[in-house]
């Protein structure tokens, strides 16, 4: 097992009791039979065979946060038995998460557990509370793993992985059930569901498990710019203050202030700011990656009265937290990093308080802007390894641009570590910002650096080709999937430089993104030679 142990492993207690009541006395385990998903599992074998020894129960192991699982076990077990005395018998290999460190192994607990051991027959002792499991980037791992699990847990049912439903409206209850009417509803906690374009389960869900993860009040649309125009909408500024960021942005405030009865100034965000301003703060900045300082923009706006929306979509929990910093509002386009895998639209606002939601949720209702059912799915789905995906790429896309940058000195003739120079000019990423007098990027971005950056290469005809010249790389738009994607900008966005090329670091191993850069670089060099 030379990659580590199995997820999967079986205990014995000392009563048929026990076992057949432990896999329903665990909250983050659920009761079911299969293994290996995101999800922990907990199966007493008997009820499915017969010959299966009565007091074995099996547990898969899945994304969860370990103290998390722990606890749960400690509290049934506890449940079970005063005495916490149970008889375990380990069946199969201490899982990958079943290690021990030493530093665990020196805990002292007061009570210790009888371990048959089968080989010899005798009791031995040991700590239960040296028992841990060993996650991916744990240390940087400040997104609750449970909470993307198990988050929506208050609206399952049956089935461990919900359906995918299809369906546009839900059966009205009989009178003699006195259900709720629509006057008075909790749209956020509905008890039933009666029209799609309000709510429905997956959707509901979604936004239970968002709600947790940003430490707010979450409601998705069916795409990014679907939100940022519900933001406007909700706002309803008399001047925008924006600068630069994502182009889809300002085309949707140009299409806001088309539609109202007075002018709507857009300003600067270094501008004067005045009562009923808008500020529109992007942070990590697209194309660039580089951050901006959200509690400056922040006081300066509140000192007026005004608000400040932060698009955080280059920056997910849990690389930022912008409530944290005096955000009023934060946009996310969940197509990136909450979807993680390019095949969903949808947007996310998160608001402080259930009134803002509530009327949120008003003016989704009639302007149509509610998530698909599907996408709703799609994007649960994602959510369960947004813990797993975000620390990765964020270290791998650090690692990058660190590298690139690297080699942006390095004269014509030579090379960095593979790297022609004069072919990299410029690299941009908030990991290369350093401190600017109060703001340190590092502080805001207190979970890692965004996965995202750009960098300007030395001639159009390498910025042109790059995306084209490289294994690993899609090239192609968008930005936050599994998969790496390089964006020669300019041609999607006439106003960027030509020079320009945005990369989005996917979950590949970091050294063979960089040998891929390094041979196409080195194959662009070769061509200005021969020409």
């Amino acid at each position: 097992m030379e990659g580590g142990f199995s997820a999967t492993f079986s205990i014995l207690l000392s009563k048929r009791e026990y076992a057949n009541l432990l896999p329903h006395s665990l909250e983050y385990f659920v009761p079911a039979t299969s293994l290996g998903g995101v999800e922990s599992l907990i199966e007493q074998r008997h009820v499915h065979d017969p010959s299966e020894d009565p007091l074995l129960v099996r547990i898969s192991i899945g994304v969860e946060e370990v103290e998390d699982l722990k606890d749960d076990l400690r509290k049934a077990f506890q449940k079970l038995s005063k005495s916490r005395k149970l008889t375990l018998w380990v069946i199969l290999t201490q899982s990958v998460q079943l290690g021990a460190s030493e530093k665990d192994k020196s805990v002292t607990n007061q009570e210790s557990t009888p371990l048959l051991c089968t080989r010899c027959g005798s009791v031995k002792t040991i700590d239960i509370s040296w028992l841990s499991l060993r996650a991916l980037s744990n240390e940087m791992a400040k997104l609750n793993g449970t909470h993307l699990i198990h988050g929506d847990s208050g609206f399952s049912g049956t089935e461990v992985s919900p359906s995918i439903s299809v369906t546009t409206t839900f059966r009205v209850p009989h009178p003699d059930e006195h259900a709720p009417g629509a006057d008075g509803f909790d749209w956020q906690n509905p008890s039933r569901y009666m029209y799609s374009r309000y709510t429905q389960n997956v959707s509901t869900r979604v936004e239970h498990i968002l709600n947790k993860i940003n430490h707010g009040n979450a409601i998705t649309y069916s795409s990014g710019i679907a939100a940022a125009y519900a933001a406007l909408v909700h706002f309803k500024p008399k001047r925008i203050a924006i600068t630069g960021g994502y182009p889809g942005c300002h085309a949707s405030i140009a299409v806001y202030a088309k539609n109202r009865f007075e002018p709507t100034p857009i300003i600067g965000i270094d501008d004067e700011f005045q009562e009923g301003d808008l500020c529109w703060v992007e942070t990590p900045v697209n194309p660039t990656g580089e951050s901006r300082d959200i509690q400056y923009y922040a006081d300066k706006i509140h000192a007026v009265g005004g608000k400040l929306i932060v698009d955080s979509t280059f920056g997910p929990p849990p690389l930022q937290y912008p409530f944290k910093w005096g955000a009023d509002c934060i946009l996310h386009s969940a197509t990136k990093y909450f979807g993680g895998h390019s095949d969903l639209l949808a947007g996310i606002l998160i608001v402080k308080t259930e009134q803002e939601w509530n009327d949120l949720f008003g003016d989704r209702c009639y302007l149509g802007s509610m998530m698909g059912s599907f996408e709703s799915w799609l994007l649960l789905r994602s959510l369960r390894t947004l813990h797993l995906r975000i620390p990765r790429q964020s270290a791998s896309g650090t690692e990058l641009a660190q590298w690139l940058s690297r080699a942006v000195n390095v004269p014509v003739g030579q090379e960095y570590d593979g790297v022609p120079g004069g072919v990299v000019t410029k690299v941009w990423h908030s990991s290369l910002q350093g401190i600017n007098g109060s703001f340190d990027p590092a502080k805001q971005m207190e979970g890692g650096f965004s996965a995202t950056f750009s960098f300007l290469l030395s001639k159009r005809e390498y910025a042109e080709l790059l995306p084209h010249s490289l294994e690993y790389f899609v090239p192609a738009s968008s930005l936050g999937g599994v998969e790496s994607l390089a964006e020669y900008s300019h041609m999607r966005d006439p106003n960027e430089n030509p020079l320009l090329i945005r990369l989005s670091i996917g979950v590949e191993e970091v050294e063979d993104l960089k040998d891929d850069l390094r041979k196409a670089f080195q194959k662009l060099s070769k061509m200005e030679t021969k020409a």
